[in-house]
């Protein structure tokens, strides 16, 4: 779903509108891995004490990324750090990545 916003914010890098919305939609909107990857991660990692303290801390720094993300890209775009070339390079190598 984040790949699909971020083709969404490539559409939307000369004009903006309905493209850019829908693109932060979706991109906020997923969920990805960040709530099933973590425990599973935290139970070979951790003690199983600490797992309980250490799986609601993993999720909610990945759910700030997915929250923050548009509008750091947004922030970037606004201040005229990238232009629109810039900023669909931008979009596609977060795509790819």
């Amino acid at each position: 779903m984040q790949l699909i916003g971020l083709l969404l914010f490539l559409l939307a890098v000369e004009t903006g509108g309905m493209w850019l919305a829908a693109g932060i939609v979706l991109f906020g909107l997923d969920i990805g891995n960040a709530t099933s990857l973590p425990p599973l991660i935290a139970q070979q990692e951790f003690s199983p004490i600490d797992v309980a303290r250490v799986v609601p801390r993993i999720v909610a720094i990945g759910q700030a990324g997915c929250a923050f993300a548009p509008a750091a890209f947004g922030l970037l775009r606004g201040r005229g750090e990238i232009d629109a070339t810039g900023a669909g390079s931008l979009f596609l190598f977060v795509a790819l990545v």
